[in-house]
């Protein structure tokens, strides 16, 4: 579904960041990491949801044709898999994985996370040729989590905690969230733009919201560079994952608070 929105970037930051993906876009179809180097699956995958939310109403039938082209032997990880079939529906090139399903899988928090997505990606339409069955019973979070980890764990496993345990996660979360107004991986650490969305959709998925939205914006909005795209933190280098990561985080946060931020911002 398309969601044409510049949200809290604002219309002028939306353009120049457009352009920046579609700096990207290869010759041959797909998007790199720069103008100069293949497209690869994640690059791809990263452009098109930009796309998809700053409203691109272009075909991108290179695109497709890239997709096309590609050779499931690229990579076994889910999250590969998933970006794929999800260009596949995209593009309406539906493809289905070739590789059997391991339940064994399942106990790596990221692999049993995307596998998830990849059942949910097949509700209407088969996407494997075998069936996705999960047993999460053996999958637990690491002693000593990140932010990332929790996102994994809870979209598993949240319907399955007691209360208690649910409301310390949402204290966790939100002490992740630094002075500077990012999150970083865990409470007291550094923020990087990684940690941002993970942390949105936790307490999203579990009826909250972060303490400092204001400072929140204002802290992806200083990410994004003369290029157009989003880095890691403030002077850092963008990159397409970083910048996907950045435009979805304000539409969620626009989902959150709306105008209530800032009267400024453009809806």
């Amino acid at each position: 579904m398309c969601l044409p929105t510049p949200g809290l970037l604002g219309a002028e930051a939306a353009k120049i960041l457009r352009h920046y993906v579609l700096e990207r876009e290869k010759e041959g179809g797909g998007f790199a990491l720069t103008p100069g180097l293949p497209a690869t699956v994640e690059d791809t995958y990263y452009a098109v949801r930009i796309l998809e939310l700053l409203g691109n109403a272009e075909p991108l039938n290179r695109t497709r044709s890239y997709l096309d082209r590609l050779d499931w032997g690229i990579s076994r990880r889910a999250k590969i898999i998933y970006a794929i079939l999800y260009l596949g529906r995209k593009f309406a090139c539906p493809k289905v994985c070739p590789f059997s399903f391991s339940p064994e899988i399942t106990r790596v928090l990221e692999e049993a996370y995307y596998w998830q997505k990849i059942y949910k990606l097949g509700e209407n339409a088969p996407v494997c040729q075998a069936r996705v069955d999960f047993d999460l019973s053996a999958l637990v979070l690491p002693a000593n989590p990140t932010i990332r980890d929790l996102r994994y764990y809870l979209a598993l496993k949240a319907d399955r905690l007691p209360p208690s345990e649910v409301a310390h996660w949402v204290r966790w979360a939100q002490a992740c969230q630094s002075p500077a107004g990012g999150f970083g991986f865990k409470p007291g650490t550094t923020a990087f733009m990684d940690n941002i969305l993970p942390a949105l959709e936790i307490l999203r998925q579990l009826g909250h919201a972060p303490l400092h939205g204001q400072k929140l914006v204002d802290f992806i909005l200083a990410c994004q560079t003369r290029a157009g795209g989003f880095a890691r933190t403030s002077g850092g280098a963008p990159f397409l994952e970083c910048s996907y990561q950045a435009l979805k985080s304000l539409y969620l946060l626009n989902q959150y608070f709306g105008k209530k931020i800032n009267k400024s911002f453009i809806f």
